[in-house]
């Protein structure tokens, strides 16, 4: 059931694209990456703005493929779960233009390509180990959500950043990413803690409003007295209405012999007041 919520999961399908994107873009050599990655120049002058919403899709190196799907299969579709599969959409799209804004806004006439997959994976990371640090990724899988982003981060920033110099600027859509992750949770954050104060409040109020009343000794003598009577009302009216002549002679003659094995089992004196009437009219009858 989860692996076929995952695969339907618009994580598991960004994810897809991603790597399709990718892999295509290397083997056919189409130099996506010049249309879609981020140019501040480009979007500046040439109005490139779809670069906006599409620099997550390529990435620069296809080694970070492997990186970035382990965290859009585990830690993404957590999110989405955790907050909507139709609102977790349109937080990620929200992140990637406002950060694609902040970078061209911070490197105005820079040529240069940037690839938003570090945002996008970065916002994600930040954003999984602040609302579920402790969850597990699977019910197969011991690793914590928080050690598990450590890793990929540590991996990810040891990769590009340590073993290559580079420039500060390229550091951008990771702290950008962070940032939006803080930013994002501060509202999940206070919406969680008001709807658990209101629900406490409610349970309080559910409480005070529930008055539990013990009832006196001679209250029970006499609700026990008053149910006792109407157990042998009820009893009464039934064995009244079953002992009546019936002008069905079947139904009288198995009435008859109901009351004859009473007699053979327990004697006349247990009959009742009923039954001795039945069988006297039943004997009228007969004759």
């Amino acid at each position: 059931m989860n692996t076929m919520r995952t695969i339907k999961s618009f994580s598991f399908l960004l994810m897809l694209v991603i790597v399709f994107a990718n892999l295509v873009n290397s083997f056919l050599n189409l130099n996506l990456g010049n249309l879609f990655l981020l140019n501040p120049k480009e979007i500046a002058h040439n109005f490139h703005f779809w670069q906006l919403v599409t620099f997550p899709l390529v990435l620069k190196d296809n080694l970070f493929i492997f990186i970035l799907a382990p965290i859009l299969i585990f830690l993404s579709t957590k999110l989405e779960n955790y907050l909507n599969k139709y609102l977790y959409p349109v937080f990620l799209l929200m992140v990637t233009v406002l950060n694609g804004l902040l970078i061209t806004l911070s490197l105005w006439n820079k040529n240069i390509y940037i690839s938003g997959g570090e945002t996008i994976g970065f916002f994600i990371l930040t954003l999984a180990t602040l609302i579920m640090p402790k969850d597990r990724l699977s019910r197969k899988n011991p690793l914590t959500v928080s050690t598990f982003a450590i890793l990929i981060a540590s991996l990810w920033i040891i990769i590009k950043y340590v073993a290559n110099s580079i420039e500060l600027y390229y550091t951008f859509p990771i702290m950008f990413g962070v940032l939006s992750g803080f930013l994002v949770y501060i509202p999940i954050r206070n919406m969680r803690k008001y709807i658990e104060k209101r629900e406490i409040e409610i349970n309080s109020s559910k409480q005070r409003q529930v008055k539990i009343t013990i009832p006196e000794p001679e209250e029970i003598v006499a609700t026990k007295r008053i149910s006792n009577m109407n157990i042998s009302h009820i009893y009464h009216k039934y064995e009244e209405d079953y002992c009546e002549l019936s002008e069905n002679d079947e139904e009288n003659e198995e009435k008859l012999n109901r009351i004859l094995d009473k007699i053979n089992e327990k004697g006349k004196e247990s009959l009742s007041y009923y039954e001795k009437k039945f069988l006297n009219e039943y004997s009228k009858r007969i004759k």
